[in-house]
């Protein structure tokens, strides 16, 4: 069956914890092993950035719920095509939460370059994905920045 990827970005309704976001994983991994979907989620000064990958329908199934969650707002679609392969094969949900210095520790997928968070080569994504990925670090990375 054919592949498909969705990305999309979202606001917390409020600043989550660790905890809560502990739950919202948990759900995530146990659904998508089930239903065959892998990805990553993001999360930033209260700001998400998740990317879905699976087949239809459950790839839309998974969407669905997800933009009916009451726990964030403003979801923005801002991928959805076929791909040919995973880029997070390996993955029910992985995920990176960033706080403070955690670009700094985390040298396998963030680097930084001129005053700017990008991902590393190693990451495994495709350039198209790595824009929107990078873009999300710089806009949330800067704004968290500025408050202190």
């Amino acid at each position: 069956m054919a592949l498909r990827q969705v990305l999309y970005g979202s606001s917390a309704v409020r600043p989550m914890t660790q905890a809560e976001i502990d739950v919202i994983l948990e759900q995530a991994r146990r659904r998508n092993i089930e239903t065959g979907i892998t990805g990553i989620l993001f999360y930033l000064d209260g700001n998400f950035l998740q990317l879905l990958e699976g087949e239809e329908p459950a790839l839309s199934e998974t969407f669905d719920r997800i933009r009916l969650d009451t726990r964030h707002r403003n979801l923005i679609k801002m991928l959805d095509g076929p791909i040919d392969q995973r880029s997070f094969a390996a993955s029910p949900m992985a995920f990176r939460s960033i706080y403070g210095n955690e670009l700094e520790e985390n040298p396998d997928l963030f680097v930084q370059s001129n005053g700017r968070w990008s991902l590393s080569e190693g990451a495994g994504v495709d350039e198209q994905l790595k824009i929107l990925i990078e873009t999300f670090l710089m806009v949330n990375y800067t704004r968290s920045h500025d408050r202190l």
